[in-house]
């Protein structure tokens, strides 16, 4: 009787010898597994979604509680003829960017530059000047995204804002990188001062690690309606 029960512990003894085996045999390939699901996860959110063009050719829509930012709503042509300043309401497109030389083109400038905002366009730093009020308008986006060429831009070239209430075009006069904790680039817009054009991203566009710096253009402005107001936002 010990005997058998002996023989049985050692048949049950190697039944687990070789389950635990099995599984050390099995764990490298399940480790891969998990990591190549993970890495082909990463890489489509980080390559693909956020690539410069995904949204834009795709269309998407970006849905904030009520409010809905189609980007299939754009501004075709400006409106010369307008005239008092009109009221710009927060989310709301109220211009197209264009820059010589850019493959990117009719970005779509929103008022206001929250999360859903720079997944689809550029927004427009809430205290900062409107195009033809003086001071320095600021314009930012995602160098994942509509963006992504702005690294290569060079004094001299030209950049086209199609207004709701007219074009305005601005002339780059030097390009330069800041820590992006100095906000001094971004707040500096006295309405009394010669309007400039500054438009900023991370820098630099690598997908991997994190940007501790941004990439400004400042433009000086060459052409568009002075407009002696100090409208804001709604």
């Amino acid at each position: 009787m010990l005997a058998l029960l002996a023989i049985r512990m050692k048949k049950n003894e190697s039944k687990a010898n070789t389950a635990i085996k099995i599984v050390f045999w099995l764990l490298p390939f399940v480790i891969v597994a998990v990591a190549v699901c993970v890495f082909s996860s990463w890489l489509f959110n980080t390559v693909m979604i956020d690539s410069t063009y995904y949204k834009l050719v795709t269309n998407t829509s970006v849905i904030n509680n009520d409010i809905k930012i189609d980007l299939s709503k754009k501004i075709d042509k400006p409106e010369e003829d307008v005239a008092e300043f009109p009221k710009i309401p927060y989310l709301s497109q109220w211009a197209t960017l264009n820059v010589e030389g850019w493959e990117m083109k009719d970005i779509p400038v929103y008022s206001g530059d929250n999360a859903d905002i720079l997944e689809i366009g550029s927004g427009h730093y809430i205290g900062s000047p409107f195009c033809g009020q003086g001071g320095r308008v600021v314009l930012t986006a995602h160098v994942t995204k509509v963006f992504y060429e702005l690294e290569d831009m060079k004094k001299g070239d030209v950049v086209t804002i199609d207004t709701i209430y007219g074009r305005y075009k601005y002339r780059v006069k030097k390009t330069f990188v800041f820590n992006y904790q100095d906000a001094s680039y971004i707040t500096d817009y006295d309405r009394n001062a010669t309007e400039t054009l500054l438009m900023y991203t991370c820098y630099p566009r690598s997908v991997y690690g994190i940007r501790y710096e941004r990439f400004g253009v400042l433009c000086e402005k060459i052409d568009g309606k002075d407009w002696h107001t100090h409208e804001e936002a709604e």
